[in-house]
């Protein structure tokens, strides 16, 4: 997940978050793929606000969950959660607050 805040006024206008928490959970496999994690959990680091997972599987439905409360008080936005198809060689679920 990559995670990212931008003033409500100017959405486009993104800055990387360090220490969102996120997680992930594998909702239906697709096909044959890579990995062998069905769940996830962790913290966005470093100057881009990333967290990586590369053994979660691909080729498969996924249930991903950023939530900001872990670096805002109290939180300006809501927990953020997607769910998209992961194709082969991975995919980036990107969740920004709008502040």
């Amino acid at each position: 997940m990559v995670s990212f805040e931008a003033p409500a006024e100017n959405p486009s206008d993104q800055s990387p978050v360090d220490g969102v928490a996120d997680s992930g959970q594998k909702l239906s496999q697709v096909g044959s793929g890579n990995g062998n994690m069905d769940t996830f959990e962790g913290y966005t680091q470093g100057p881009y606000g990333i967290d990586d997972h590369p053994l979660a599987r691909d080729n498969a439905n996924w249930q991903v969950t950023g939530n900001f409360a872990t670096i805002f008080s109290p939180a300006p936005c809501n927990v953020g959660q997607q769910t998209h198809f992961v194709p082969l060689g991975g995919a980036e679920f990107d969740e920004t607050c709008r502040v």
